[in-house]
């Protein structure tokens, strides 16, 4: 099954909303902009990332619950991404 990348975007910006102080809400996030600056602080990061598990199910190792993998929507994108294709094409995967 093939990845829509534009529909997992639009998905973790409407989670990542929910997270952020509600004085960003009112502009496009950038997919670079650190989030940190947005509000999003350690105890919401691991809030953030329980609920992309379970929206996307899929679990995220402990060597990859790093700061630099959730501070930018590109960054968790791209560590979603990777987790669905890992799902849907296990041969493929491989232990970082």
């Amino acid at each position: 099954m093939k990845i829509d990348s534009k529909k997992v975007d639009e998905e973790i910006t409407k989670i990542l909303k929910v997270f952020l102080d509600e004085s960003t809400l009112l502009q496009p996030i950038g997919e670079e902009e650190n989030l940190y600056h947005l509000g999003l602080n350690s105890m919401k990061v691991i809030s953030l990332i329980v609920e992309l598990e379970v929206y996307f199910s899929i679990f995220f190792e402990d060597n990859e619950l790093l700061f630099e993998n959730f501070c930018n929507v590109q960054k968790i994108s791209t560590q979603v991404k990777r987790k669905l294709n890992d799902i849907n094409n296990p041969e493929k995967s491989y232990i970082l």
